[in-house]
């Protein structure tokens, strides 16, 4: 009984070592983990309003190649018009 008594001492003993050891490690590594989970749905999100820009600036590209929204662009920004064209403008 004696011998059983203390195979279960050290059993225990051992036990609380291993996780002395190991759990400060163990919850830095979660700690680590959830940190870069975050970074990563933060990057993501970021990834994805670059995207958005991307599209919006590639179809005001498409829209350069416009003739006739660069001859808008022309008229309503640079005040310009044809030759021998008459503009009126109405004012409030």
């Amino acid at each position: 009984m004696r011998l059983k008594n203390k195979v279960e001492l050290v059993l225990t003993l051992f036990v609380i070592l291993v996780g002395y050891i190991f759990l400060p490690k163990i919850y830095r590594s979660h700690i680590k983990i959830n940190k870069l989970y975050t970074e990563k749905k933060s990057l993501e999100l970021e990834e994805k309003n670059v995207r958005i820009r991307i599209a919006g600036l590639d179809k005001s590209i498409a829209e350069l190649h416009n003739d006739y929204f660069i001859e808008k662009q022309a008229r309503e920004k640079l005040k310009m018009k044809k030759k021998g064209e008459k503009i009126y403008r109405l004012t409030d």
